[in-house]
């Protein structure tokens, strides 16, 4: 697998706009070089009879409180701050 270097790790944080002072450069790249040798260890594990899932468990819902949809009688009360919108509705784009 690939290692990463730091002054790689400085490129990707300037490009993001992320300050990352020596030290905390230094913890970065130990954390981030750790998570790289993890995932060494996850490619080693043989799954070729594992049925692939797209949930971690059976229950793909809401298990904490079911979902009833609520009329807002005041929707100008919620929009009152935005910076942009549209009637009752906030714009994001």
């Amino acid at each position: 697998m690939k290692t990463i270097t730091k002054k790689e790790i400085q490129k990707i944080a300037n490009i993001y706009y992320f300050g990352l002072d020596d030290e905390f450069l230094d913890a970065v790249y130990n954390d981030f070089c750790k998570f790289l040798n993890n995932l060494e260890v996850l490619n080693t594990i043989n799954t070729d009879n594992v049925e692939q899932t797209d949930y971690c468990t059976n229950q793909s819902y809401n298990q904490l409180r079911k979902d009833v949809p609520e009329i807002v009688k005041d929707p100008e009360e919620f929009t009152k701050n935005a910076k942009r919108k549209s009637q009752k509705y906030i714009l994001v784009k």
